[in-house]
């Protein structure tokens, strides 16, 4: 019998994870410059942004069919991953509000 030595029940996944990092680079790096972006810098993280919406449907379809696996985790995870396309969303409106000022 294997004995579960992670105490810690409330893991995030990998992949919710990997979204936070490039979120929070994307914050980061928005809340430096927004006062003073151009149109290409503008461009550039909407471009960014659409890659992570992108990413976040990927993991959201994937983890829709997937079965078998990660079912004592799964409702969460798809729930982390709807919050995090709410957080884009949000980011995205900040950039295009900009673009069309």
């Amino acid at each position: 019998m294997r004995t579960n030595i992670i105490k810690v029940k409330n893991r995030p996944n990998m992949f919710i994870k990997e979204l936070d990092i490039y979120y929070k680079y994307l914050m980061n790096r928005f809340d430096e410059v927004k006062d003073n972006l151009t149109d290409k810098e503008i461009k550039y993280y909407l471009n960014f942004v659409e890659n992570l919406e992108k990413g976040t449907l990927y993991y959201f379809e994937l983890f829709s069919k997937i079965k078998g696996f990660f079912e004592d985790s799964k409702s969460q995870i798809l729930i982390d991953l709807e919050e995090r396309k709410n957080r884009l969303n949000l980011i995205k409106n900040k950039l295009l509000n900009l673009q069309f000022s």
